[in-house]
């Protein structure tokens, strides 16, 4: 966002930078943020360094999106779905910006994105799942990987067919399901495309990078992980017949 050519003002342009980083609020709390420029507004976007909430930024950037459409009325219950389409056109400059947060076409009843973590997992969890995709011993300060939700199960259902529907081709996925009456979360790690092209036999994938899991959670104190023993790396992952079986990992972890 600020950018001083000469060398001279180096360390204060550092200086300033990491003002913005550490006390972003200073910007978005002014008076007169909303006559923000649009330049200046992507550029601080941009940054990966905020020590604020995605969502915080969200409510931020949508009071000066509609501060710049005057037409729009500032009580939600008031708008009709053109002007959420309104709202959603000017936005497009942003969207790319915002890194943890799974985003919804916009409805009469859908004012701001969806957070990526549900009430299962958290960004702690998601930190701990990544140092273990990378073999790592140390907790990552900053998670170097992006989660995506592809698909949660309590909105489109359980059924076999729907996973095989939506997660055919996709590589390098976590699967998160919650045992019903306990705090037990339990998940697995696939890093090849799930395959399920010859649906009348098992389909076995060799990997060595594949796991299972168990997360702390409520009483449950520590996380377990489970990797693939040498002797089963032929068999750590299972493409079924997609109207009856859902994922399996080995012998240890189905999902029906």
């Amino acid at each position: 966002m600020i950018h001083l050519c000469k060398n001279n003002f180096e360390k204060l342009e550092n200086f300033c930078n990491d003002i913005v980083s550490k006390y972003p609020n200073l910007i978005f709390d002014a008076d007169d943020f909303t006559s923000l420029p649009e330049s200046a507004l992507v550029s601080l976007l941009k940054r990966d360094d905020l020590q604020m909430k995605e969502v915080k930024i969200w409510d931020y950037v949508i009071k000066w999106e509609i501060s710049q459409n005057p037409a729009l009325p500032t009580n939600f219950d008031e708008w009709s779905k053109e002007n959420f389409l309104t709202l959603k056109t000017t936005l497009q400059q942003s969207f790319p910006y915002f890194h943890q947060l799974f985003y919804q076409q916009f409805s009469p009843r859908a004012e701001e994105p969806k957070e990526l973590f549900s009430i299962i997992i958290s960004e702690d969890h998601a930190a701990e799942i990544s140092i273990w995709i990378d073999r790592k011993t140390s907790t990552y300060t900053n998670n170097p990987y992006r989660f995506e939700l592809i698909v949660r199960g309590s909105r489109v259902g359980f059924a076999p067919q729907t996973f095989w529907d939506i997660f055919q081709g996709h590589a390098n996925t976590i699967l998160v399901v919650k045992v019903k009456g306990a705090d037990e979360i339990l998940g697995s790690y696939n890093p090849f495309a799930w395959d399920n092209s010859n649906i009348d036999v098992y389909q076995w994938t060799r990997t060595e990078d594949s796991f299972i899991f168990s997360l702390k959670n409520g009483n449950i104190q520590n996380s377990i992980l489970s990797r693939v023993k040498n002797t089963s790396t032929q068999t750590a992952v299972v493409n079924k017949a997609k109207n009856m079986y859902g994922p399996q990992f080995g012998l240890d972890f189905y999902v029906f």
